[in-house]
């Protein structure tokens, strides 16, 4: 949304935006979840000891068939304002002098989650090993049958101030010098849990800057 208004001897301009995406997505997580545990931690397919179960024999692909939907949440938001204001364009006659000066505003954030489970997998594993495996290898029944989770959050805020005066030499020759102050916050979390995360983790981070920028210009139209 861009308003302008005319103030005679400048112009006053508003830039304001919101950007949201929202994206969910399902997919097939089998292939690396059922099929890797039931081959590599039950079957002995990785190099580790198998896993057999109360009659004696390996049972991995039992595990192997369970279904294993995942699930993938992306949001992200961004707020964007603009507030310039500016002289007159230089005609050619006159005080051979333009400018302008104002803030710029910025608010992002967004959150990414990974969710993958197998279906049906504490009752299956407890009717293949007994409740006493299923504590030893994983620690237990996977609560709501997940075997990997993970969330990442992040949120970024600017914050800028900027200015602009321009020398009319000529018509066609113009000097121009600016600046551009910016400081912005960004912030980071990120937690985890299930068996292929090593069981509950979080971390988090954060940064605060400062800019300043400079430019100088010659252009001849």
């Amino acid at each position: 949304l861009t308003v302008t208004y005319d103030m005679g001897g400048a112009t006053l301009t508003s830039i304001t935006s919101d950007y949201t995406r929202d994206a969910k997505y399902i997919y097939d997580g089998t292939a690396f979840n059922s099929v890797y545990i039931g081959a590599c931690f039950l079957d002995g397919q990785c190099g580790s000891p198998p896993v057999p179960d109360l009659h004696g024999r390996l049972s991995g692909s039992q595990i192997e068939a369970l279904p294993a939907p995942a699930h993938d949440v992306f949001f992200e938001r961004q707020v964007a304002e603009e507030l310039r204001l500016a002289s007159p364009a230089y005609k050619g006659s006159g005080l051979p002098l333009t400018w302008v000066t104002g803030i710029y505003l910025v608010d992002s954030r967004s959150r990414a989650d990974d969710v993958e489970y197998i279906n049906n997998f504490n009752q299956t594993f407890t009717s293949l090993y007994g409740p006493q495996v299923l504590t030893s290898i994983f620690g237990g029944p996977l609560p709501n049958q997940v075997i990997y989770q993970r969330t990442n959050r992040f949120e970024e805020k600017q914050y800028s101030l900027f200015g602009d005066l321009s020398y009319y030499a000529t018509r066609a020759l113009r000097f121009s010098i600016g600046a551009r102050y910016l400081t912005a916050y960004q912030s980071f979390e990120r937690t985890g849990d299930g068996f292929f995360n090593g069981g509950p983790t979080s971390d988090a981070a954060s940064a605060h800057d400062h800019a300043t920028t400079p430019r100088v210009s010659v252009t001849y139209e």
